[in-house]
């Protein structure tokens, strides 16, 4: 066993480069994300707001949740957002992974990974959620932690196809990584929150009250902006994914994608 992989730590997980690139493979392939994007999470804010109510899902409304039944509709809003989360990430994933290596897109494989694994998908996207939901609760710091350590669950679940076993696998890719990673993550992460609050910003401050004109298009304009959202991350971790098994395994971006022929 080499040096590198005994004690890689030495090795720089290369966090500009990342940062760098993940924004140009997600601007340099902006419609075939948004074709892999847009129509999942249009879908999934249409029904969560339906089922909860348009201004309460954009924070002009503060919910009643035992008064009006919300806590049940929270958390069939909450599994449906998982499982497009999970879908588009899978997705992306691949996509990422193809552009990067200069290959075609393959819309009908991509979608076909992501059915097969979603379940495990959503499931451990829940159990990473909750647990550093809890972690930031106790402290923040924890929280990050808890992301660091299984940052690159769903790119391994895609990959690797180890189902529930991703997370542990996860563990042991950022092992002396997980500063970095998170770091990486948090940088990445601003850039994608700020697109996810302007929908909220424009229905607070510049719609004011939802018509049914403005509901249509904010639902629009956000979708919008959580596929670039949702791109930019999903684009960020496959990256990382892919350094760290550089790094770790002597694994290229071309045997990576490899796994799909």
């Amino acid at each position: 066993m080499s040096d590198t992989n005994t004690n890689p730590s030495h090795v720089p997980l290369g966090f500009g480069q990342i940062i760098s690139e993940s924004f140009s493979l997600l601007f340099g392939n902006i419609v075939a994300v948004a074709v892999a994007a847009f129509i999942p999470i249009l879908i999934a804010l249409s029904v969560s707001g339906g089922l909860m109510g348009f201004d309460i899902m954009f924070g002009t409304a503060e919910p009643d949740v035992l008064a009006e039944g919300l806590g049940g509709i929270m958390v069939v809003t909450t599994l449906i957002s998982l499982a497009i989360y999970g879908i588009v990430t899978a997705i992306i994933v691949q996509l990422a992974y193809d552009a990067k290596a200069g290959r075609g897109t393959s819309f009908g494989r991509y979608a076909s990974t992501a059915v097969q694994t979603l379940v495990p998908n959503v499931i451990l996207t829940l159990a990473i959620s909750i647990m550093a939901g809890f972690g930031m609760i106790a402290l923040i710091i924890p929280g990050l932690w808890i992301y660091g350590v299984f940052a690159v669950t769903i790119p391994v679940l895609v990959i690797e196809r180890l189902g529930f076993g991703s997370m542990g696998r996860s563990a042991e890719l950022t092992k002396e990584y997980r500063w970095p990673v998170i770091g990486t993550i948090i940088v990445i992460g601003i850039a994608a929150g700020v697109l996810n609050l302007i929908p909220t910003f424009i229905v607070q401050f510049v719609l004011g009250s939802l018509g049914g004109g403005a509901v249509a298009f904010v639902v629009v304009l956000s979708a919008l902006l959580q596929t670039l959202s949702y791109g930019l991350m999903s684009i960020g971790l496959a990256l990382i994914y892919a350094r760290l098994r550089e790094i770790k395994d002597g694994v290229g971006v071309e045997d990576l994608v490899s796994v799909f022929e």
